[in-house]
């Protein structure tokens, strides 16, 4: 960006700031408009400029602009935390001055707290956002919304409700295609939590298609990624491998820097069923350093528990033992102490139980057993507790008479 003026001599330096932080938001938005990796570079000065812009009133149309429009690539970039400031910020003034853009960064706000695992604070924000849609529910944003409100419940375990979310979207008729490719995504990922394999890929598939008609790499990348979790759970280890390929390669080109470790923990995850678990390590430690910049908690867990049971097929138990103490505490600090908690547990009581720690064992499978219980009861739940249940009893018959 050019080096900005010296104030006029006619004009103070108050009036020439308020000049300048309005002139550079618009510059902003006019390069991100033509294209975004313009600014790949000018992050640092464009969250300044924007810190300022919120503090004064004639900067507000300009910085509330450029906050929507920049949102979407500054949280794949991973500025979660600057960018979380920033749209607290945004959301106030927006309620201050009457303005509807109040919807839009209650979207992205809830969105953001998706990402990192805060389910109650996103629910809480985009059933805030829904409320102000209902004055219209037939603008495009109120749809896009409950989308985004499906997905967090389908996080919840509340399937039922994310399932009627989707279904009032995809019973209308007229909504743009990426809406209604966004509730049969958030079908096929219902399906797949309830291990309804068939009914997941063909949502996942719909979804692509209508997401690659519409030219949306970046979403292409993330259905991409959901259809190679099938694949692998069906074990056609070959097919996601290439899907998660490929997804990686659709996120590189939109300047992704968090989604596409989403891809790479799983392509890990690949290596591990093959015992290839050098390579696994090396997948997961790649995505690692990632989820813990971003503070995304979920996958935190997720590749914590990966590790720990990439280390137990290394039979180093003490590494192992650690990454699934690790994935335990985030899970815990969630307040997630439902199936996710528990299928840790049960990697760890099985890591014990090869390590011939037994007793530590059945303390750590009692209490993923107890959690199962008291679980809604699902597919998954059943399958978990009854696999829960077959190695306490092997302990039982194992104990000494």
């Amino acid at each position: 960006m050019d080096a900005p003026p010296l104030a006029p001599v006619d004009q103070s330096w108050s009036q020439h700031f308020r000049h300048l932080v309005m002139a550079n938001s618009r510059y902003w938005l006019r390069c991100a408009q033509k294209d975004l990796n313009v600014l790949r570079g000018e992050t640092p000065q464009i969250l300044q400029g924007l810190t300022y812009a919120l503090i004064l009133p004639d900067a507000w149309p300009s910085a509330r602009d450029l906050i929507i429009y920049l949102s979407p690539a500054m949280i794949r970039q991973g500025q979660v935390k600057s960018w979380e400031s920033i749209l607290h910020k945004g959301i106030s003034t927006s309620v201050a001055v009457h303005d509807t853009a109040e919807v839009g960064l209650r979207q992205q706000l809830g969105a953001l707290y998706r990402l990192q695992g805060r389910l109650d604070e996103a629910q809480h924000c985009l059933h805030e956002a829904l409320k102000l849609c209902h004055t219209d529910p037939a603008q495009s944003r109120y749809w896009t919304v409950l989308t985004q409100l499906a997905l967090v419940e389908r996080l919840l375990a509340h399937h039922d409700e994310a399932l009627g979310y989707c279904q009032q979207v995809l019973t209308q008729t007229t909504l743009p295609s990426t809406i209604t490719a966004e509730a049969l995504n958030v079908k096929g990922l219902v399906a797949y939590d309830q291990r309804q394999w068939a009914t997941a890929l063909e949502c996942f598939d719909q979804a692509l298609a209508l997401y690659q008609a519409a030219n949306e790499t970046y979403e292409t990348g993330r259905l991409l990624t959901n259809r190679g979790v099938v694949f692998q759970r069906e074990n056609r280890w070959d097919e996601a491998e290439a899907s998660y390929q490929e997804a990686i390669q659709h996120f590189q080109t939109t300047d992704d820097h968090t989604e596409q470790f989403k891809a790479v923990m799983n392509l890990g995850n690949i290596f591990l069923m093959r015992q290839a678990y050098e390579t696994a390590i090396n997948h997961y430690q790649q995505a690692l350093p990632v989820f813990q910049q971003c503070n995304y908690l979920v996958d935190l867990a997720n590749v914590y528990n990966n590790l720990g049971m990439a280390y137990t097929g290394l039979s180093q138990w003490s590494m192992a033992e650690a990454y699934f103490k690790a994935s335990v505490d985030v899970w815990y600090n969630l307040g997630n102490k439902g199936y996710n908690l528990a299928n840790v547990l049960d990697n760890f009581g099985t890591m014990l139980m090869t390590a011939g720690q037994h007793e530590a064992a059945t303390v750590v499978l009692n209490e993923a057993l107890h959690l199962l219980k008291t679980t809604p009861t699902s597919p998954a739940t059943s399958r978990l507790q009854q696999k829960v249940q077959e190695r306490l009893a092997q302990l039982n018959d194992d104990q000494p008479a």
